[in-house]
């Protein structure tokens, strides 16, 4: 079961110290990558988060938002970063007379800023905040998973077509391919027998050694062969139930354009050449899908 690397999803978790808001959201990258928006008091938590979320996201860059109200009544420590306060001050100040306006912002609106004050909790209220963390996160990851499903069902519906598509065209490619030697050889007599007597001895012995080269050198068997076979491995990849099977797909894209490649270096044909632009075109299509899966 195939999952894009694109989604979005939220959880909220309420105990009896904490408010907790998790937000979620994933798009397209190389490698497993996160970012997170949260108050800086909360960078113990952060391998907490990743843990759990990996637990379903392997592949893909996320963004987590988290935010968290205090409801106890236990003590809590809370900080007021003067020199970031400070820092806002100037930079609204700035603004101001940017804007052509001569405005002296107020203590509320400096006291709102990120990280300006801070509410730390006690080490005996940190259970408790990580309990709301983890629940939060999970239910987040769990909705960021069912988006991330049902994206995944229509790239693999996409790609299905294109695939159907490809195997069109590779199945056309065959009988043109066996036929390239006979018209060369017809194309070589006629030139040859413009030029010199037929009856020359040794002609067509040198006609039948030059077909064998040309037809050595435009076989493009193997290559079909291994175009078809990667066909299907895409296929069956797409049917599994495996998952995170991104890396695997962009390789055997990679693997079907490099055959059409040689396909279309090798065959000395009009024909052969216009279904080999066709064939990369549909496995560009399919690459563009596939970079979009875990």
């Amino acid at each position: 079961m195939i999952k894009s690397m694109t989604g979005y999803g939220r959880g909220e978790f309420i105990n009896q110290d904490y408010r907790v808001v998790v937000e979620l959201k994933t798009v397209n990258h190389k490698y497993s990558d996160f970012a997170f928006r949260m108050s800086k008091s909360l960078g113990f938590a952060e391998d907490k988060i990743k843990g759990e979320i990996r637990k379903t996201v392997h592949r893909g860059k996320v963004e987590v938002l988290l935010s968290y109200e205090y409801l106890g009544e236990k003590q809590v420590n809370v900080q007021v970063n003067t020199a970031l306060a400070a820092e806002y001050m100037a930079k609204l100040m700035e603004l101001s007379k940017a804007c052509g306006m001569d405005q002296i912002p107020g203590i509320d609106l400096i006291a709102k800023q990120p990280d300006v004050i801070v509410v730390i909790p006690m080490e005996e209220n940190r259970d408790s905040l990580i309990e709301a963390i983890l629940a939060s996160t999970s239910e987040a990851t769990k909705h960021l998973d069912e988006m991330r499903v049902v994206e995944g069902r229509a790239l693999a519906s996409d790609i299905l077509g294109h695939l159907g598509s490809l195997k069109s065209i590779v199945y056309n490619m065959k009988p043109l391919a066996d036929e390239v030697p006979r018209m060369y050889k017809n194309k070589l007599e006629e030139r040859i027998a413009y030029l010199i007597d037929s009856d020359t001895i040794g002609f067509k012995d040198r006609i039948a050694g030059e077909v064998a080269i040309f037809a050595d050198k435009a076989n493009v068997d193997e290559e079909i062969t291994r175009l078809n076979s990667h066909i299907n491995q895409v296929e069956r990849i797409i049917s599994s139930d495996d998952e995170s099977v991104g890396k695997r797909l962009d390789f055997l894209a990679q693997e079907m354009n490099r055959e059409a490649n040689t396909i279309g270096s090798k065959a000395s044909d009009l024909s052969i050449t216009n279904l080999v632009l066709e064939a990369k075109s549909e496995i560009e299509k399919i690459r563009e899908q596939v970079q979009n899966i875990e």
